[in-house]
């Protein structure tokens, strides 16, 4: 009996953490801010998931169509059905693309904030990771690509996990 109940707790408790993960990249995915003190840029998930083309990991700002396709093209490569590229216009918008490389499974990344700087004419994307499983028998590469507007002057990527100063990791 007392076995049940520890694992009835040990349950609950995954249960309880699921949900507020999921309502956390919930929030992220739809371009939310986590935190609504400080101003940040909306954006738009393109696409967000464990399994691309993209084996390396990279933390890239895409400005053009033709680096956009080539990007996409790799990302694609193993899906048994391609899909075009998301349109987006790159007078007016970037992509930022998160790639995590080859992981254990349950790996994970996704922005959680797209800050802007003015005054130092930057623009800094947070965003969040999971390392996944030591255990895991199956690989994956996890990815995010976001569409936010143009991007003028330097990018900076942070760990929101590691260093964040302005915005909360539910």
């Amino acid at each position: 009996m007392k076995i049940l109940k520890k694992y009835a707790r040990i349950s609950l408790c995954f249960s309880i953490l699921s949900c507020a993960a999921f309502s956390s990249q919930s929030r992220a995915a739809e371009g939310q801010a986590p935190s609504e003190s400080v101003p940040s840029i909306a954006f738009a998930t393109l696409d967000i998931g464990a399994q691309s083309g993209c084996v390396r990991g990279a933390k890239m700002l895409i400005s053009s169509e033709a680096e956009w396709q080539r990007v996409w093209k790799l990302h694609m490569q193993p899906q048994e059905i391609k899909t075009s590229a998301p349109p987006v216009d790159f007078e007016k918008q970037s992509v930022v693309a998160l790639l995590m490389g080859t992981r254990s499974g349950g790996a994970s990344i996704q922005i959680v904030q797209v800050v802007p700087s003015a005054a130092i004419k930057s623009t800094t994307i947070y965003y969040a990771q999971t390392p996944g499983w030591k255990d895991a028998k199956v690989a994956s590469q996890p990815f995010h690509f976001a569409v936010i507007p143009k991007v003028e002057g330097a990018l900076r990527f942070v760990d929101a996990n590691q260093e964040c100063a302005v915005c909360i990791v539910h």
